[in-house]
């Protein structure tokens, strides 16, 4: 039986994004030219995502508040 996680059904989906200057995700720190592996597919309200800011691309960490 394996017991690994599931981290993608489609590997067409994850995508590798260079890191170029420090980043603070929550209570990570990826350091300049360090590589972080995007699943594309992944739709959850809460987590990590990658998010494109005119054309810049952004780590940020996204947490749903209760009653808003």
């Amino acid at each position: 039986m394996d017991r690994r996680p599931n981290i993608c059904e489609n590997l067409d989906t994850l995508v590798y994004v260079r890191v170029l200057d420090l980043a603070q995700v929550g209570s990570v720190a990826i350091s300049d030219r360090e590589q972080v592996l995007v699943n594309r597919a992944q739709r959850t309200p809460d987590g990590v995502f990658l998010l494109r800011v005119d054309n810049e691309l952004r780590l940020k960490r996204v947490q749903r508040v209760l009653g808003y």
